[in-house]
């Protein structure tokens, strides 16, 4: 769990994409033993942190140079990823992300293969993995994601709240060692003796079937019971589901209407409404009704 009050930002300046040399499982166990056995640089310290939950971020987001971790390079802890700036910018422009006014801040990190190796050492959970195979645009999930979690996390800093990032793995319940639920993160939100959790689904596809899935899903995992424990919580967390296409919506529309009851609570925004008014009113997908979904708003 990542504790989003602890933050800093700065500006960046770009630079080639390195060439990676590959390397053995022994030396990159050498190499996460001999940087614990250091102090890690900040800005490693907080790849480190930040991508062992987020999986991928721009240099913006983890408010460090990207001069600064070219830098540290040969420590493998955050690799580059190999994609031109231009085809990214390309890509947040299609999504409605906001852009950096630093043009190469926008420039992709991921865990490399000795960070990934110490996320599992010190955190002891499988960090998220494998994006330099991955499409952009399958990158591009993550990225909306993290970004909804970070402004979210922006907004109750703001309000006096602390706000804690579960990312995908540490959020999944399980049952019988079978997965039965993955939202893409759970949002930890506290102040004095209050808490609030809100989970994030993302929706990229322009299809209804996923929505109408994720409700059925989120309706077995209440009823299984598990979730208490698996959160640390008694009150099942409001759902903001958030997507680009009217569709999703729908899906999830069909996914509630033929059920006898409702167990949770399933709130709808699109993309573009969500990225720049977060914290205004959500649909109530089950009701219709337009709600106030975070505390700050209600105290």
């Amino acid at each position: 769990m990542l504790d989003l009050s602890q933050d800093s930002y700065n500006e960046s300046t770009g630079g080639p994409s390195p060439n990676y040399p590959p390397m053995t499982i022994q030396e990159i166990k050498q190499k996460a033993y001999v940087l614990f056995a250091n102090q890690l640089a900040p800005s490693l310290q907080k790849a480190l942190n930040y991508l062992a939950v987020a999986g991928v971020l721009t240099a913006d987001q983890l408010g460090y140079t990207v001069k600064t971790y070219r830098n540290h390079s040969d420590t493998r802890v955050a690799d580059r990823l190999p994609w031109d700036i231009p085809d990214i910018v390309k890509k947040f422009e299609q999504y409605g992300l906001p852009i950096p006014n630093d043009i190469d801040s926008i420039t992709l990190y991921a865990l490399g293969p000795v960070g990934a190796e110490m996320a599992r050492m010190r955190f002891e959970i499988e960090p998220p993995t494998g994006y330099v195979a991955y499409t952009l645009d399958r990158i591009m999930h993550d990225v909306v994601v993290n970004e909804l979690v970070l402004k979210i996390g922006r907004l109750a800093k703001a309000h006096g709240w602390i706000p804690f990032w579960l990312g995908e793995h540490e959020a999944a319940i399980y049952q019988d060692n079978r997965q039965i639920l993955k939202p893409d993160a759970l949002i930890r939100l506290r102040k004095d003796n209050q808490e609030k959790l809100v989970l994030i689904e993302y929706h990229n596809e322009d299809k209804s079937t996923r929505a109408a899935d994720k409700v059925r899903r989120y309706e077995q995992a209440h009823s299984s019971n598990l979730w208490q424990e698996a959160w640390g919580t008694n009150e099942f967390p409001s759902i903001l589901a958030v997507f680009r296409k009217p569709i999703v919506g729908s899906g999830y529309e069909e996914g509630l209407k033929d059920r006898q009851k409702i167990h949770c609570s399933y709130y709808g925004r699109l993309l573009d409404s969500a990225l720049t008014n977060t914290d205004a009113v959500w649909l109530n997908i089950g009701t219709g009704e337009k709600e106030q979904v975070f505390p700050w708003k209600k105290d």
